[in-house]
């Protein structure tokens, strides 16, 4: 969520292999925010179209 709220990203080269520390509970809040929640498709392109969403 840090790294969201500040607009940081985690810088990577090929072949690097991302830290469990940090990927497993984005990887788990992406899961559980995505299972608890109901988004129109709307809602979805809006976002992308903001660049908010890839």
């Amino acid at each position: 969520m840090t790294y969201a709220l500040f607009d940081a990203t985690i810088k990577r080269t090929k072949g690097d292999v991302g830290d469990p520390i940090v990927i497993m509970p984005l990887k788990t809040a992406i899961a559980y925010a995505s299972n608890s929640t109901q988004i129109n498709d709307s809602y979805i392109k809006a976002f992308k179209e903001a660049g908010l969403i890839g």
